[in-house]
């Protein structure tokens, strides 16, 4: 039930929230919104995401934000699937021209996805990432800690 919605929140876009009809969607998708992360928990990884990622993702067709919802589902089972970056804990998922780029955090039992990009951006968006590694480590102790 919480992927269908979930589903369902991603598919309709920022734009789309006057055209929410359900009051018990328009507020879970209000709340979506409104949330600088959020995570998945559907095997024993939880997989959670940045802000700079969501904000993207709201941003792409249909096809990619089914794609990445299949993806989130296979890293809360798998969280090693993907391309390593050189190193075990950063990886990219490849879909068309779009790379997603997470952290696995093993000993935690979670995965952090942090950011998309296209090929054309993909170095830029790798370095960035190596530069706010420990950004996203405090995040992610904070958002457990909650």
């Amino acid at each position: 039930m919480f992927s269908q919605n979930l589903n369902i929140l991603i598919l309709l876009g920022i734009e789309q929230i006057s055209k929410v009809t359900q009051p018990g969607l328009k507020i879970i998708f209000a709340a979506f919104l409104r949330l600088s992360l959020f995570f998945f928990a559907m095997g024993d990884f939880k997989v959670f995401v940045t802000q700079a990622f969501q904000s993207k993702l709201l941003k792409q067709d249909k096809n990619f934000k089914v794609w990445v919802e299949k993806v989130f589902d296979q890293l809360a089972v798998n969280p090693l699937a993907g391309k390593p970056l050189g190193a075990k804990w950063f990886r990219e998922k490849k879909f068309e021209n779009f790379r997603v780029y997470f952290l696995v955090f093993e000993g935690k039992k979670c995965v952090y996805v942090v950011n998309l990009s296209t090929k054309k951006d993909q170095q830029r968006i790798i370095n960035s990432i190596r530069l706010l590694l420990d950004t996203y480590k405090k995040e992610l102790e904070d958002l457990l800690n909650k």
